[in-house]
């Protein structure tokens, strides 16, 4: 009969049994029967499973987590169970197989829709919230499992997102700042921390907020994090007039503010105000020029990229539509004093319904506009996106693609290069402002 080291093959359902005893045990926090425990010990030391061609989704489950056990050197109770369950999570989410104890989960695909799927999980399963400031804190099955089981704090508060914690410069402090953000990180200077302020609750905001709430809301996690300036501020799209309020109130309040950063930003309030006849030519503009846009765009693909382009398209459209539901239940928030279940309260929606009501007012101080080259163009659209008579010190970078090529390969080198030399300006912290975390934990040591 054939043998596999040592362990005859009519032996491995055996095998299997035991394993599968000792996880139903670790379920139901007890422990299985000592000699179990002995038994596959000494076999995960001396079997080699490679062998083995398995389908079963159960017995390669078990396997892992025999081997999770013969990794760490012996069977502990809580976190190896959470760290195996942890791991079947995300090899679901991220459809990657096998996924090790130190894997990274965004080096393995995972981005901002993954890990809001990845929090609803945890939440089910554990009852734990898992906001995404703290899946960068714990990027790995075992740093995470440590959290899930209490075993360690986060140093930030999930108000921050620590994408590049350290670095003796001024921190570039980006709103919303996410995944996405992270191949333009990983480029910078090793000298230049990057952290994304979070809307991680918009509980705290009055009932019907606006984006000047919003932009306190990131003005207080600020000033935890580094109580003076200088400051630097960044956003993109929609979230880049949030940053655009902040700066205007740390101005107001005497704080240097040597840069802020507009990634492809349109102010919207004057592009859409007056309403009249040039408004309303320049709607039928943008949306000719898109449906053009489109069709040039579809000519030069493949059939399978054709698809994929369609497929983007209807969900953008969708998107649009529930946009629309926003505005309107935004709307009917404002005539009652009581909050409405359907109000947008998540922080996507949030941004989105409270920058349709945002003026902008004049701002004095140095601004950086990367704008996309893939812009509507015509007589009745604006060359500085809206920015035209409120920034008196504008710096137009143009960067090629659309609107958020720039953020991706080949384009997002050429833009870590621009910004590079637009923050390697900005004075750095003095000695004694060393960033320090909003639960006292030191970012820099200067």
């Amino acid at each position: 009969m054939r043998k596999l080291n040592g362990t005859e093959w009519n032996e491995i359902p055996v095998v299997f049994g035991l394993l599968r005893a000792a996880r139903v045990a670790h379920w139901h926090g007890t422990r299985a029967n000592p000699t179990i425990y002995q038994i596959l010990g000494s076999l995960s030391h001396s079997a080699d499973w490679n062998g083995l061609r398995v389908t079963n989704g159960e017995t390669i489950a078990s396997l892992r987590y025999l081997h999770t056990f013969s990794t760490t050197g012996g069977f502990r109770l809580n976190l190896s169970e959470i760290e195996s369950r942890l791991t079947e999570i995300w090899e679901q989410l991220l459809s990657v197989h096998p996924i090790g104890r130190q894997d990274n989960f965004f080096d393995l695909g995972g981005d901002s829709i993954v890990a809001v799927r990845l929090s609803a999980t945890v939440k089910k399963v554990w009852n734990i919230d898992l906001p995404l400031a703290i899946v960068f804190q714990t990027p790995t099955v075992q740093e995470m499992a440590a959290f899930l089981d209490g075993k360690i704090t986060p140093k930030w508060s999930p108000r921050i997102a620590p994408l590049k914690p350290s670095g003796t410069r001024s921190p570039f402090l980006c709103v919303d700042a996410g995944p996405f953000f992270r191949s333009l990180t990983q480029r910078l200077s090793t000298d230049q921390p990057f952290l994304g302020l979070r809307l991680a609750d918009t509980s705290d905001l009055p009932t019907r907020f606006s984006l000047e709430d919003i932009a306190q809301y990131h003005l207080e996690t600020i000033r935890e994090i580094q109580p003076k300036g200088p400051y630097c501020l960044g956003g993109w799209s929609l979230s880049g007039l949030v940053a655009y309020e902040i700066a205007q109130r740390l101005r107001a309040a005497g704080e240097e503010v040597p840069l802020l950063v507009l990634f492809d930003v349109t102010n919207w309030a004057i592009l859409r105000r007056p309403w009249g006849w040039k408004s309303f030519c320049r709607a039928v503009s943008v949306r000719t020029w898109r449906v053009k846009h489109f069709l040039s765009t579809l000519s030069g693909l493949k059939p399978n990229e054709k698809w994929d382009q369609v497929c983007a398209l209807a969900a953008e459209r969708y998107l649009n539509l529930q946009r629309m539901y926003w505005v309107l239940y935004d709307r009917l928030q404002s005539r009652v004093s009581r909050r409405i279940p359907m109000a947008p309260r998540e922080p996507s929606q949030a941004v989105f319904v409270a920058s349709r009501r945002y003026q902008p007012q004049p701002y004095g101080g140095r601004v950086v506009l990367f704008r996309s080259a893939v812009q509507a163009d015509g007589p009745y659209q604006s060359t500085k996106l809206g920015w035209e008579g409120l920034i008196a010190d504008l710096d137009i970078c143009d960067m090629p693609g659309d609107h958020d090529d720039m953020f991706l390969d080949p384009y997002v080198d050429l833009l870590a290069n621009q910004l590079e030399r637009k923050l390697s300006g900005a004075p750095a912290l003095a000695p004694r402002e060393a960033i320090a975390g909003p639960r006292g934990t030191q970012l820099a040591a200067l």
